[in-house]
């Protein structure tokens, strides 16, 4: 596992990993929004993968919305070309043995999904909307000495605010429902070897 403080290897589940897929078309032209718990994906990876679905779909890459929910409890997947700023705050997180044929399950089963979801096109409304939640803390803490430690700051900035995409058939009723909100996926704490989204 690579986003650990020290490079490890997995030593079993906690929970699974998905790959989430919404795909959106409005008569011209399909969008398709993934989600991944990934704890990082490198841009050559992101490329090869942005290539095959052109090849195979027709898909372009403006036409994908790809993020990770950067748990720190999965794999990086991709070579190591995340660039001069991640090689120098990372330290040996990158030096161990990568499964590349990690990389090709992962592949295979996000074009799995895509298809799954590109077949479940129907009949949709698109509603947005915003929420606030209190689940992140900042964790910039100035120490009585004047350093600045990993820790709780709870009067530092944080972004509150949860972005809501509703998906519901003509009906009314919901087929899905997508948020975005800023938290560091560190839950299970440094020492954890388990995969975990």
């Amino acid at each position: 596992m690579v986003a650990r403080v020290r490079a490890a290897p997995i030593r079993g589940v906690h929970d699974r990993i998905y790959h989430r897929v919404a795909a959106l078309h409005d008569g011209r032209t399909t969008f398709l929004l993934v989600s991944s718990d990934i704890c990082t994906i490198s841009p050559a990876f992101y490329l090869a993968f942005c290539k095959r679905l052109e090849l195979q779909t027709g898909i372009k890459p403006g036409q994908v919305w790809w993020c990770t929910t950067h748990t720190h409890s999965a794999p990086h997947v991709g070579p190591h070309d995340l660039g001069p700023l991640f090689a120098g705050t990372l330290g040996d997180r990158f030096s161990i043995q990568h499964d590349t044929a990690y990389w090709t399950w992962v592949t295979d089963r996000l074009f799995e999904g895509i298809g799954r979801a590109r077949l479940g096109l129907q009949p949709a409304r698109l509603g947005i909307g915003t929420g606030t939640a209190r689940a992140n803390v900042n964790r910039r803490q100035r120490r009585p000495d004047g350093r600045i430690v990993l820790g709780v700051n709870p009067d530092g900035p944080v972004d509150r605010q949860i972005g809501l995409l509703r998906l519901e058939r003509n009906d009314g009723t919901l087929f899905g429902l997508v948020a975005n909100y800023a938290i560091h996926g560190t839950a299970l704490g440094g020492g954890n070897k388990l995969i975990s989204g």
